[in-house]
């Protein structure tokens, strides 16, 4: 909720239900120490029980580059499993929590630009439970070297859990793969590999658990080969365009949720090229980017097979401005 001046809202008249708790992280409504800096405080707790957490560490991260964190400042809740990170200086933060037996946990964001935020916030963390299961091709065969993500994780809450770092591993010789560290929950699983498309949905969600007493079985994820299609974009006269041009990828009547496709830019020359297509029948569209209604070319269908590399082109009437 953002409140400010001269709004609609009479804010005098409003009552909260008890159920509710209203956060004001206003600088003047935070305590005096934070004039001296951000400041975070709270409680870790444990998603089943709602037991507070001790000895749980709670680290603050600044990005220093696209893909790497690093850590800036960090506590560990006492014995009733609070915390506090005071004079926290200016900046944009990650929150990370870790405990012993728990699903490492990325909570959300710090936003101390001002130098004086005020966060007040209760955790809660998952016990760390373990994910296995088999990658194939469609004959049965094991693909060793493919690297199996979790995604879209869930906690036993139904909320999202975003763990602090990326639950990932490679299949074994025998194609077998083991995640640990996972939170109890659900997760789907994302399969990558040069020349590979993961068959299986990667919207389906696997139960995560520790309980003795719930049978697991293994996962079995399928993988095809793919092909790749590749070409250009010329004039009448078969000389590349002057202009920029853009072609698409989507499968035959059009796409759907979890249909593979896309589009790409054409580089200098007009030529293009798509890998890692799975098989299956595509229309591809070449037109100007940008252009007006009607430049766009004649679409073409192509037929794509396991390892297969075919060859497009398109010739535009409207290559050049």
């Amino acid at each position: 909720m953002y409140v400010g001046g001269g709004g609609p809202i009479e804010w005098k008249t409003v009552k909260v239900p008890d159920t509710v708790r209203v956060s004001d992280m206003r600088m003047e409504s935070a305590p005096a120490k934070v004039r001296e800096g951000g400041l975070i405080r709270g409680g870790v707790f444990d998603m089943a029980t709602y037991r507070t957490v001790a000895g749980a560490k709670v680290a603050l991260f600044q990005r220093t580059q696209p893909q790497a964190l690093k850590q800036t400042a960090s506590t560990q809740t006492d014995k009733t499993g609070l915390f506090e990170i005071s004079t926290i200086p200016e900046g944009y933060y990650q929150i990370h929590v870790y405990a012993e037996g728990y699903a490492a946990r990325a909570v959300g964001a710090f936003d101390n630009r001002s130098g004086h935020a005020c966060l007040e916030s209760d955790i809660l963390i998952s016990k760390a439970a373990s994910l296995r299961g088999v990658v194939a091709d469609e004959k049965g065969n094991p693909i060793p070297g493919v690297k199996v993500s979790a995604q879209s994780t869930i906690g036993i809450n139904g909320l999202g859990y975003k763990c602090a770092e990326e639950p990932s591993v490679a299949t074994d010789a025998k194609g077998g793969f083991e995640i640990s560290s996972l939170p109890e929950g659900f997760t789907g699983l994302n399969c990558t590999a040069p020349s590979l498309h993961q068959q299986t949905s990667i919207f389906e969600l696997y139960k995560v658990s520790n309980r003795s007493w719930e049978k697991r079985e293994d996962i079995r994820i399928v993988m095809t080969g793919t092909g790749s299609v590749r070409g250009k974009v010329v004039d009448k006269e078969g000389k590349p365009p002057t202009r920029s041009f853009m072609v698409e990828i989507e499968p035959k009547g059009g796409s759907k949720l979890g249909s593979w496709g896309g589009s790409m830019q054409c580089k200098e020359g007009g030529t293009f090229e798509f890998s890692g297509v799975p098989p299956g029948e595509y229309v591809l569209v070449a037109q100007p980017n940008p252009m007006t209604e009607g430049e766009a070319s004649e679409p073409k269908s192509v037929v794509i097979t396991t390892g297969c590399a075919l060859e497009v082109e398109f010739v535009s009437d409207n290559a050049h401005k």
